[in-house]
């Protein structure tokens, strides 16, 4: 019985992903579990943690049982802001003064970060942050040079549930990529 749980520990650990194998498992692993969410039709609801922080906190945990290696914020983060100021903290924070630009570096995994108020010039990190999303895919031109829509979880508005959406580049460099009237103000990669 011992040597049967010794070697079912060390298989174990043997097959555990490495930190560079959980980062080039992102691009699977999130769609799955938003997908998975989006089924479970989560209703919007801030005070059960089911608003759209909350959903990013979901997704984070589903992410640690897959892999131990991430670094995410604790549930003290829990709503956008605090959730960017934790990303700002630890220099992961990128800011989003073209949209177009930043789209090309968006990849699954990253968190999306909106705003009522376009960034300001000269912000460290941008006022009025209302709402967090993951990435869960890209969508590019026949070119693919061109980003054409950024395919989004969230936990979307009071009377909604949490699925995945697509933003898409509206021309106009501030409102591309937006969500309804709130603009895209910054990324952060969780890995």
């Amino acid at each position: 019985m011992l040597i049967t749980s010794f070697i079912w520990s060390v298989l174990l650990l043997t097959t555990l992903p490495g930190d560079n194998s959980c980062k080039k498992n992102l691009d699977t692993w999130v769609p799955e579990i938003a997908n998975r969410l989006s089924r479970d039709s989560i209703w919007y609801d801030a005070r059960k943690g089911t608003d759209c922080s909350g959903m990013m906190h979901r997704l984070f945990d589903s992410l640690e049982q897959r892999c131990s290696n991430f670094e995410l914020p604790d549930r003290s983060c829990r709503d956008s802001r605090a959730l960017a100021a934790y990303y700002h903290k630890i220099g992961n924070l990128e800011l989003v003064s073209d949209p177009h630009k930043s789209a090309k570096q968006v990849r699954p995994g990253m968190l999306l970060f909106f705003s009522y108020t376009p960034l300001a010039k000269g912000q460290k990190i941008p006022e009025g942050i209302c709402h967090v999303g993951m990435v869960t895919g890209i969508q590019e031109g026949p070119d693919r040079n061109q980003v054409i829509g950024i395919e989004l979880f969230h936990g979307h508005r009071p009377g909604t549930v949490a699925s995945i959406s697509t933003l898409r580049d509206m021309g106009k460099s501030t409102k591309a990529y937006s969500n309804g009237t709130q603009y895209w103000v910054a990324y952060a990669a969780i890995d």
